[in-house]
């Protein structure tokens, strides 16, 4: 089994569009669905490590209905490396093959 490394952002704020942002939910759990299922592990990683921002625009409206966000939520693993994302300098890239 291979390791997959995936990036989110620790951005909180789209400034010249005065909202809210951060990592899509549907980007990463369509992603993690698929890699998972092909037999990958999958961590997760972010500018700040913790519990990085999802935007929000991601889990409401016609958006959320493309089921990334039920992905999400059906995914308690997922759930929780997305809470507790490790720091860059917490990467040890030989260990991913992506």
């Amino acid at each position: 089994m291979s390791k997959i490394l995936v990036v989110v952002s620790s951005h909180e704020t789209w400034p010249e569009a005065g909202r809210q942002t951060g990592y899509w939910i549907g980007e990463v759990s369509h992603f993690v669905e698929i890699v998972e299922a092909a037999g990958h592990e999958v961590d997760i990683v972010s500018p700040l490590g913790g519990t990085p921002p999802m935007d929000p625009k991601s889990v409401k409206g016609p958006q959320a209905l493309d089921g990334g966000y039920r992905a999400y939520l059906d995914n308690a693993a997922l759930q929780k490396k997305l809470s507790q994302t490790l720091r860059p300098e917490e990467v040890v890239v030989g260990d991913y093959a992506a």
